[in-house]
C-alpha cells in the first residue's frame, strides 16, 4: 500500500467488548487495510486477548459511562497518533459497534485520492434515507477525516457539545469539500441512541449556533420522518435545546463554539432551508 495513501482508525469504546470484537474484524477485512486501529476503553472490562499486531489498546477506567467524554477519548487517540509519528494520508472515526463492507475503506481513499478539496467523507449508516434536499453530510461513525485537513484545524476537536458535526460545517467554511457515498453502507449493532439517550443534540444546537429556524425544522422532521428516532426521543431533544442555556450553565461541555462560526452556521442553515422550501413548493 502507498505510504501516501495510508489511514489510521480511532475508536472511543466503554465496555461493549463483543461488538467492538466484531468492529475490528471488519476493520481488519477491509481491502485496503488500515496502518494501524487506537482504541482507548475507559471501561473497567479487562483488555481483550489475542489483539491482532495492527491494533493498539489504551485502557483509561471509569465506572459510568458518558458519551461526552467520547470527543476527550478522540484527542487522546489523536494526540497518541502524532506522538507515533505515523502520519497517515487520513484518520478513520469508527463506533465500537459498526460492521462495514469490505470495500468501504478503499471505496472512500479512492474518492480523497481523485479530490485534493475533500476534507470529510463517510458512507452511509443502514438505511437512512437522505432529506429532501438531498444534502447530506459525512456520518459520525466511519468517517474519514484528511490529516493535513485536521492539522489546518488545530489537530484536536473542541471539547464541548458540538464536536461532531463541528469539523464537517468547519470545512464547509474553509471552502474544502465533503462527501457521503449513498451506495456505500454500514451497519450499526446498536440501536441509534441506545446508549447516550441523545442527551447531546439539544444543547449541540445551542452550541453550535443553529438558526432557530432550522434547529425547529430538523425537529419537526424527526418527528414526522425520522424512524431511526422515536417521537419520545425527538420530544427530549426539543425540550433540551428550548432549556440548555438554563438547565446547562455549570456543564463544562456546554460552551459556545466562537461568534465567527456560529454565525457561519446560521448562514449556511438560511440557505438550506431556502432550498428545502424550493424543494417542497
Amino acid at each position: 500500500m502507498s505510504e501516501r495513501l495510508n489511514y489510521v482508525v480511532i475508536i472511543s469504546t466503554h465496555g461493549r467488548t463483543k461488538e467492538l470484537t466484531q468492529t475490528l474484524n471488519s476493520l481488519l477485512s477491509q481491502t485496503r487495510s488500515p496502518q494501524a486501529i487506537v482504541v482507548l476503553d475507559d471501561s473497567l472490562n479487562p483488555v481483550p486477548k489475542n489483539l491482532n499486531e495492527r491494533i493498539y489498546y489504551m485502557r483509561d477506567p471509569k465506572p459510568d459511562y458518558d458519551s461526552r467524554r467520547v470527543v476527550k477519548n478522540w484527542n487522546r487517540l489523536l494526540d497518541y497518533i502524532h506522538d507515533q509519528e505515523w502520519r497517515p494520508f487520513l484518520i478513520m472515526i469508527s463506533g465500537d459497534d459498526c460492521v462495514y463492507p469490505p470495500n468501504y475503506a478503499e471505496s472512500i481513499v479512492h474518492l480523497f485520492k481523485s479530490d485534493p478539496s475533500l476534507a470529510v467523507a463517510s458512507g452511509v449508516r443502514g438505511s437512512v434515507t437522505a432529506p429532501p434536499d438531498g444534502f447530506r453530510i459525512p456520518e459520525g461513525s466511519g468517517r474519514f477525516i484528511r490529516s493535513d485537513f485536521l492539522l489546518e484545524v488545530g489537530w484536536n476537536f473542541p471539547e464541548i457539545y458540538g464536536y461532531e458535526p463541528w469539523i464537517v460545517y468547519e470545512a464547509i467554511r474553509r471552502d474544502r469539500n465533503i462527501a457521503v457515498l449513498s451506495s456505500l453502507r454500514y451497519e450499526h449493532l446498536e440501536r441509534l441512541g441506545h446508549s447516550h439517550s441523545f442527551v447531546e443534540w439539544g444543547p449541540m444546537m445551542r452550541c453550535l449556533g443553529y438558526h432557530p429556524l432550522f434547529a425547529f425544522a430538523r425537529i419537526l422532521y424527526g418527528l414526522w420522518k425520522d424512524g431511526e428516532v422515536s417521537r419520545k426521543a425527538w420530544a427530549k431533544i426539543l425540550i433540551d435545546y428550548l432549556i440548555s442555556p438554563f438547565s446547562k450553565r455549570d456543564d463544562p461541555y456546554y460552551k459556545l463554539h466562537d461568534a465567527g462560526f456560529r454565525k457561519f452556521v446560521r448562514s449556511f442553515q438560511l440557505r438550506r432551508l431556502h432550498s428545502l422550501s424550493n424543494v417542497l413548493s
